[in-house]
């Protein structure tokens, strides 16, 4: 049965276990990058959901034969080697019970929830924190969901993927079939087999040789030698919604663009902050740009391409430059700013997100480590809970004056 799935779902390839991912330079780029996790602490786990958590694991599993694989490094390219593990063989899914954690207590704010999560929890999870050369190395599973039940129908629910073969958007799109298997709803599948994400470079199209290896791994090492020695203190910004959308609407330029995002609202106000870069590299969907690629197609399906901050503290040019997808034209990108070890690396998971319906999310975020140890200035801006966004940061310097001035922003020292 589970073979059929597999023939069924990737075709009549020569090797049937065998799926190429991705190949050319950016595979060996993909091998160092963390697992996409995230940490959620929510309420409404009795024992009737706890169950249908786990079938809806296997389920998932089942639906999408490629969380069977493990990683395979050859020829300068990325495999996946189809049904290493199976449901038969294999444990996706952890749940461990803490029945005597006193939740009101270990959970009172956002940045207790938070320590204890990225802190005592993670520790837990063997996989947590690994990055691709990691899991070719060890052959690991590349997907693991682990469920922390407490008292009182609490429970922290921790799911991570291997970076090799998802980006954000189907990282959320597998805990939207978690989801949906788990209330009884049809599920959206997965595509798995776009042939055109295997050669997918991230940067723009019409960036030139000399473009991209202004934007490459040596200029990168050269950045982060240049900051390697320099202290970094993670924080997080929790950011008012109403807020967020009230600046939305006052701020909205419609001789620039017709529509901002929160995102938008909130990366122009992070720059207007920052201190100690003097670019912005926006990580950004290439689905929604290109005929080629559809929203449903699985993989990493993005580009990035850098603007200066100033720039990009305005929302309206930085929503013009976004859906436009480049800010320099060929032969103009300037490579200064990475070298110089001053340029901030953002990532949205805003629009992203989803959340295992019929939960109250109480505290979401993705792993504190994607900012921990990094040489370089990095922002992630994601959906903390109904009422809020957040953002990760490990930034070297900036404007704490204009900071406190912003009353809809709180600061947690991590």
């Amino acid at each position: 049965m589970f073979l059929k799935k597999i023939k069924a779902t990737f075709g009549n390839s020569k090797k049937k276990d065998e799926l190429l991912i991705r190949k050319g330079p950016y595979a060996k780029q993909l091998k160092l990058m963390q697992r996409v996790e995230t940490f959620t602490l929510s309420h409404g786990w009795k024992d009737d959901k706890i169950a249908r958590f786990r079938k809806a694991i296997e389920e998932v599993v089942l639906e999408n034969p490629i969380l069977t694989s493990h990683l395979v490094w050859k020829k300068n390219s990325i495999y996946t080697s189809l049904g290493t593990f199976t449901i038969e063989n294999h444990s996706f899914c952890t749940v461990e019970y803490d029945r005597d954690l006193d939740v009101r207590k270990t959970f009172c704010n956002q940045k207790a929830t938070m320590k204890y999560m990225h802190g005592k929890l993670a520790k837990k999870i063997e996989c947590q924190n690994k990055t691709a050369s990691e899991d070719i190395e060890t052959k690991r599973p590349l997907f693991h969901a682990h469920l922390f039940v407490f008292s009182h129908d609490y429970a922290c629910l921790y799911i991570g993927v291997s970076h090799a073969i998802v980006d954000v958007a189907t990282y959320y799109n597998i805990v939207g079939q978690i989801s949906a298997l788990m209330n009884d709803q049809d599920i959206t599948p997965i595509n798995w087999q776009n042939e055109h994400m295997i050669t997918l470079e991230p940067f723009p199209d019409h960036y030139t040789f000399r473009d991209r290896r202004k934007g490459g791994l040596l200029p990168m090492l050269f950045g982060a030698l240049v900051n390697i020695s320099r202290t970094r203190r993670e924080q997080a910004w929790i950011v008012r919604k109403d807020k967020v959308i009230f600046e939305k609407r006052n701020q909205l330029d419609t001789n620039l663009t017709n529509y901002l995002e929160s995102d938008d609202i909130i990366l122009s106000k992070v720059s207007e902050l920052l201190q100690s870069s003097v670019e912005i590299n926006i990580d950004m969907d290439y689905r929604d740009k290109s005929p080629e690629f559809a929203r449903t197609d699985g993989g990493n399906c993005s580009k990035a391409f850098n603007l200066p901050s100033n720039v990009a503290s305005n929302p309206n040019l930085l929503r013009q430059t976004i859906d436009k997808g480049y800010y320099y034209e060929a032969n103009q990108v300037d490579g200064k700013p990475l070298k110089k070890g001053q340029l901030c690396y953002s990532s949205s998971w805003i629009n992203s997100y989803k959340q295992i319906e019929g939960m109250k999310t109480l505290c979401h975020t993705p792993s504190f480590n994607l900012i921990q140890g990094q040489p370089f200035d990095v922002c992630i801006m994601f959906v903390i809970d109904e009422s809020h966004f957040a953002v990760f940061h490990n930034f070297l310097e900036y404007d704490k004056a204009k900071l406190k001035r912003m009353k809809w922003v709180r600061v947690c020292r991590l």
